[in-house]
Parts: structure tokens; C-alpha cells; sequence
């Protein structure tokens, strides 16, 4: 079994394929393609403990390295970062976005803008729900990290033509500018024991995560 490294991550990403497979759609009877969308449909639900994320990561990177640049399965390679809200997986989920954007947005599948928009922006809204746990989670050299990668998305964006998408990366960049500027609040310490209690919004609550500018800063192209 392959198994990536985080730089393997972005030599499968770029990895030279011909320009027809860049394009193109990656086939619905492609054995591979048809595991990733069961088992990430399943995230978050009761059988989610029997997904073998480690393969499924696989499984997209060998795709995306060896027959296309399908935006779909970029989504969920970046869904199975995005999930947990682990701020080195969200930061790397952010860097892969900017790369794939950076190389292979206007040329590869879908050609259907609407349906582009559409899957873009929910990679957008994961990143959004799971602002609070990179910011309670990530160490100093990831808060510096991650606006630089939003900014140069948002960026990346506006080149290419796409305001809507540009403007929510820019909201995101402001949320997490503002998430991670928030001070702590501080621990209370009571004078007696007190007994937990378990609130309905302590048990609703999870964080669920379905876009590097390695060496780019905002305004470089």
C-alpha cells in the first residue's frame, strides 16, 4: 500500500498527467472513485468509525496523480482534512485548495461553472464551520499561516474570474483573522467541587469539516 507523506500530498497534486486527463472527468466506473464517494458520504454518521480515512486519502492522491485533476475528488480529499477541525490537516487542506487553484482551476472538470461554484463553496462553508477549532487548536506558527493562504485564494480568484468565490474566501480570511485574535477566557476555578452538568448544546455541539501559498504572499500571482 502507498502511503503519503504531507509532501507527498503536493507531488500527487501536481503531478504531470496529459492535458486530456486534466480535464477530463474521472470515470464513474473507476473502482477507486466509486469507494471515495461511499465512504465520504458516510462521514459523520453512525458508521463513520468504520471509514478507513488513511485509505480513502490514498485512494484520491493515487487518482489525482495518475488519471485527472476532477475537482470532485479534490473535495473530498479536502472533506477528509476539513472533518475532524485538527488545525494541521484544516492548514493543509487550505494549502492543497490554493494549489489545485493555482494549477488547475480553469481547465479541469467540471467545465460546468455553476456546478464548480457550487462544490467550491462547500469546501468554503467546511472551512467556515471549523474556524473555532483551528483557532482553540493551533499552534503560533499555524495562526501565522493559514490568512496567508486564504488571502492568496482570494486572490488567486479574482484572477481567474470569479468575484463570488473570491469575496467568500476574503470572508474567510477575515473570520479566521478574527477567531484567532479573540484572547482565551479565563479559567474560573471554583472555591468548592462542583458536578458537571452535560447542557443539550454541550451534546449537539461537534465540529464537522466536504478552499499555501508555499513561498506566495497576498498579491503575488
Amino acid at each position: 500500500m502507498i502511503e503519503y507523506s504531507p509532501d507527498d500530498w503536493f507531488k500527487a497534486l501536481l503531478a504531470a498527467l496529459p492535458e486530456e486527463k486534466v480535464s477530463q472527468a474521472v470515470s464513474d466506473d473507476n473502482a477507486l472513485w466509486i469507494n471515495i464517494e461511499d465512504n465520504v458520504s458516510r462521514l459523520g454518521s453512525l458508521t463513520h468509525g468504520q471509514i478507513n480515512i488513511k485509505e480513502i486519502r490514498r485512494q484520491a492522491l493515487t487518482l489525482l496523480e495518475t488519471e485527472s485533476k476532477d475537482f470532485r475528488v479534490v473535495v473530498h480529499l479536502l472533506r477528509t482534512l476539513q472533518h475532524g477541525g485538527n488545525a494541521e490537516e484544516l492548514l493543509l487542506a487550505a494549502k492543497l485548495l490554493v494549489q489545485y487553484v493555482q494549477h488547475y482551476w480553469q481547465q479541469a472538470w467540471p467545465k460546468n461553472q455553476t456546478h464548480k461554484i457550487r462544490f467550491a463553496q462547500q469546501v468554503i462553508k467546511r472551512f467556515e464551520t471549523a474556524a473555532g477549532s483551528f483557532s482553540r487548536g493551533a499552534s503560533e506558527t499555524q495562526h501565522n499561516a493559514m490568512p496567508g493562504e486564504l488571502a492568496f485564494l482570494a486572490k488567486l480568484w479574482s484572477d481567474n474570474g470569479y468575484p463570488t468565490l473570491a469575496a467568500s474566501a476574503d470572508a474567510l480570511f477575515t473570520l479566521y483573522q478574527r477567531d484567532m485574535s479573540e484572547p482565551t477566557p479565563p479559567t474560573v476555578v471554583s472555591a468548592a467541587p462542583v458536578q458537571a452538568t452535560r447542557t443539550l448544546s454541550d451534546i449537539a455541539y461537534r465540529c464537522r469539516g466536504t478552499a499555501e501559498c508555499s513561498g506566495n504572499q497576498r498579491g503575488k500571482s
